[in-house]
């Protein structure tokens, strides 16, 4: 990320109380206050001096935040741009919450696990329903936080993609643009035209089996420790990049009797070929459903 005094032009701006936050992708985050807004916000700040390539995502981002109006989500409050500094700010709600990846201990049966896999998905659902059909792409433990009563927010849209607007990767590219660790193999090829909502179900299988593996068998305090596709786990010497790329992943968890609840759940939402995942919104909630039937 380029040496600019991100701090040091919020303050020139009116921003105060400023705390640095985790950035996400291109973007500095702080919790603020502004006398334009009421309490505490979110403001994302980030360069676009180049490629123009970076200001087109941030706008996308912007197109689709501002047509959310969900819990589920934060509300968007503005987007401006400051051709004098070349940066970017976008002010949104502060949600009062914890990234998953920090909590991932709270959470203490197979039936809170399966709750709140139930909620990502109907806050997922609420994006892949948009009539410019998005994706998100970028579903991992950071970027979705978890309130004081378990409920999930989603946040940082910074690469979902939308399927009727052009593509802003190159077709040439080896990998599209993701987080490694939490890619689906189309994503990882780039093979553009596979990216839909069923690229998010690879994803949330990850983070469902990560919490199950998390919670009943603790190969490590550290969520990458009991990431399925960790090489430790499945004992080769590939990157977890790599196990994904090659379909390897810790089978073993869904032979356990106490894993039969969410075996094929699990099978479905991490098959490596999109049409083999759930081909509707609907029968994914169906499965979820019939497995908290089952354990209630």
């Amino acid at each position: 990320m380029e040496k600019i005094p991100y701090e040091g032009i919020l303050k020139e701006l009116g921003y105060y109380d400023l705390e640095p936050l985790k950035p996400s992708a291109q973007k500095r985050v702080f919790k603020a206050k502004h006398p334009r807004f009421d309490g505490t916000i979110i403001v994302k700040i980030g360069s676009y001096a180049y490629p123009k390539k970076k200001l087109d995502r941030i706008e996308r981002e912007v197109l689709i935040s501002k047509q959310i109006k969900s819990e589920y989500y934060p509300t968007h409050y503005d987007f401006r741009t400051f051709e004098d500094k070349k940066v970017f700010i976008i002010d949104e709600e502060f949600i009062d919450g914890r990234p998953l990846s920090d909590c991932f201990k709270e959470f203490n049966s197979f039936l809170e696990i399966l709750c709140f896999t139930k909620e990502l998905v109907e806050a997922l659902e609420i994006l892949w329903d948009l009539k410019i059909d998005p994706v998100h792409r970028d579903i991992k433990p950071d970027n979705i936080l978890v309130t004081s009563e378990h409920h999930p927010r989603i946040i940082d849209l910074g690469i979902a993609r939308v399927l009727t607007m052009k593509s802003l990767t190159e077709t040439g590219e080896g990998t599209g643009i993701c987080t490694r660790e939490y890619a689906a193999p189309e994503q990882l090829f780039n093979r553009k035209d596979e990216i839909d909502y069923r690229t998010d179900q690879f994803l949330l299988g990850i983070i469902i089996l990560q919490l199950l593996i998390h919670r009943f068998y603790r190969f490590g305090d550290n969520i990458e420790d009991n990431h399925p596709f960790n090489p430790e786990l499945v004992r080769n010497k590939n990157s977890i990049e790599e196990n994904i790329r090659e379909n390897i992943w810790y089978r073993n968890i869904l032979e356990e009797a106490n894993m039969l609840p969410v075996k094929s759940l699990i099978e479905k939402l991490l098959e490596p070929e999109t049409h083999k995942r759930f081909t509707s919104i609907d029968k994914l909630k169906e499965t979820i459903n019939a497995c908290i039937k089952e354990l209630v």
